[in-house]
């Protein structure tokens, strides 16, 4: 192996190159050694018989990226063990989506969104059961978040999914409904914090605010993210503990 420059007097060679860590002969100095090369034509004719000994091209850049990949405590994780942990995570994440049934429901802003979501998830084999509406006809958004919020909240469903102009009224209307927690999402990030600390079970949209292709991975993230519980698990009980204690008022009134 031979740093493309310098072949005989590269510092960062000499330093990492004979000790069997090429990746960190090369990342130890990238802008003086350059890219990694097996060009002999850069050797001199009279040292060829004593330069060190050279990879192919192909061949260092598979060992690069086989080696820049590093669990924690630095431990090598292989390229083949990354490739089989993401064929899990599909598995698993499809076996979860297979085993869900969503709710689903919108006022008549969100239905063409509300309609394309009900199609991907069932192209998936996801269970749906629409809850309306069934058209872009004017209509009132909490008739449609409250038969939505009622089912999840009944265990009827795993969890909803709401639409709307904003997602902002759905979000109110469902989180009147005991046992809801309900969370208006924009981004991917939201829908993954959503789930992994707020336990939401109920999704909602803006057809507005959000193009198709974004609602998809806002989906798509959320009903793959779990709970994380521990520390989440005691907020959320807390809320939970606020809606008893206003449930325990409106009942003495």
């Amino acid at each position: 192996m031979t740093c493309p420059n310098q072949p005989l007097v590269c510092e960062a060679y000499s330093r990492f190159g004979s000790t069997g860590d090429p990746l960190m002969w090369y990342s130890s100095q990238p802008a003086k050694c350059g890219p990694l090369t097996s060009q002999r034509s850069r050797l001199p004719s009279d040292s060829r018989m004593n330069a060190p000994l050279r990879v192919p091209t192909k061949t260092l850049t598979l060992l690069i990226l086989i080696l820049s990949t590093r669990a924690a405590g630095g431990a090598i994780v292989s390229m083949i063990e990354l490739a089989k942990r993401s064929t899990r995570r599909r598995k698993n994440y499809r076996a979860t989506m297979l085993a869900m049934k969503i709710a689903l429901g919108s006022d008549h802003a969100g239905f063409e969104l509300k309609e394309r979501i009900k199609h991907k998830l069932a192209a998936q084999g996801v269970a749906v059961d629409d809850r309306g509406t069934d058209s872009t006809a004017s209509c009132d958004y909490p008739d449609f978040a409250r038969a939505v919020a009622e089912e999840v909240a009944a265990r009827e469903a795993d969890l909803g999914i709401l639409v709307c102009s904003t997602g902002i009224g759905m979000s109110i209307a469902a989180n009147k409904v005991p046992g809801i927690r309900a969370a208006k999402v924009d981004t991917e990030f939201e829908a993954e914090r959503s789930r992994e600390h707020n336990d939401a079970n109920v999704l909602t949209l803006g057809a507005s605010i959000i193009d198709e292709d974004a609602a998809f991975k806002i989906v798509d993230k959320w009903l793959a993210t779990p709970f994380a519980g521990g520390r989440h698990e005691r907020r959320v009980q807390k809320i939970a503990a606020i809606e008893r204690e206003d449930e325990g008022r409106a009942a003495k009134a």
